[in-house]
C-alpha cells in the first residue's frame, strides 16, 4: 500500500489530506446523528455536504494529477531520442493511481453522505 501511496506521486499527499477531513466529517457528523439525536434537523445537515464535497475534490485532484504526469511524461517523450514502450506504460500506470485512490475516496464518501442524509430525512 505504502508503494502505491508513492508511486501516485505528490498529489497523493493532497489525496490523504482529503481523507483525513472526510474521516473527522464521518466522526463528528456521526455522533451528532446518530449519539446527539436531539438536534434540530438543519444542526444535523450543518457539514453532512461537506463529506460528499471532500470526496468529488479527492477524484479532481487525482485527474489532475493524472494529466500533469502524462503532460510531463509527453514533454519527456519529446526530448529524448530512444523510449522503450514499456516504460511508457509503466509511468502511464502509475499516473492512474492517483485517479482510482480519489475514485474510491469519492465513492466511501458518497455512500456515508448518502447513509447520513437519510438518517437525517428520517428522523
Amino acid at each position: 500500500m505504502l508503494s502505491l501511496f508513492i508511486i501516485g506521486g505528490p498529489f497523493m499527499w493532497l489525496l490523504l489530506l482529503f481523507s483525513l477531513a472526510i474521516i473527522y466529517l464521518i466522526i463528528k457528523k456521526g455522533l451528532d446523528i446518530f449519539v446527539k439525536k436531539d438536534l434540530s434537523e438543519e444542526k444535523q445537515n450543518e457539514g453532512v455536504n461537506g463529506i460528499l464535497f471532500w470526496g468529488i475534490l479527492s477524484v479532481v485532484c487525482g485527474f489532475l494529477s493524472h494529466y500533469s504526469g502524462i503532460y510531463l511524461a509527453v514533454n519527456a517523450i519529446r526530448q529524448a531520442a530512444d523510449i522503450s514502450p514499456q516504460l511508457i506504460l509503466e509511468g502511464y500506470a502509475s499516473s492512474l493511481v492517483a485517479i482510482i485512490a480519489g475514485l474510491w475516496i469519492f465513492i466511501i464518501s458518497a455512500i456515508i453522505w448518502y447513509i447520513y442524509k437519510a438518517k437525517i430525512h428520517k428522523i
